[in-house]
């Protein structure tokens, strides 16, 4: 006499097989091998990732380089009306940007766009 096996049973059983290899990937489906109290416990290493790495922050930057960044973040153009805020994004003083801006003219990285309006010339301001 044969006997059949409810397709419940089938289902579940299909699904925990699929999820079973997935334990690393969703935490909450973890057995305890990620743990890190686990692994330390066992003298061996956590499967659990380290920690992502901050990114440097924006005075990390050359001052020149925050100041095109700051041009860059306000549509690539610098004049009166944006003048503040580019100065205190780059967080520097206005003669620190009018410097920088002849460092960057001489090098050929911005250009005259209008009476007063300076265009800078990078990968992201075409």
């Amino acid at each position: 006499m044969s006997r059949s096996i409810p397709r419940t049973t089938v289902a579940v059983f299909v699904l925990a097989l699929g999820l079973g290899g997935c334990s690393s990937m969703f935490p909450y489906l973890d057995t305890g091998r990620g743990s890190p109290a686990l692994a330390a416990a066992q003298g061996g290493q956590s499967a659990v990732l380290p920690a992502a790495q901050p990114v440097a922050p924006a005075a990390a930057l050359a001052p020149v380089d925050r100041l095109v960044a700051a041009i860059e973040a306000n549509g690539c153009l610098l004049n009166a009306q944006n003048a503040d805020a580019i100065q205190s994004a780059a967080g520097l003083s206005r003669g620190e940007v009018a410097g920088h801006v002849q460092e960057l003219r001489a090098a050929g990285r911005v250009e005259a766009a209008a009476s007063g309006t300076i265009r800078l010339l990078s990968a992201n301001c075409i």
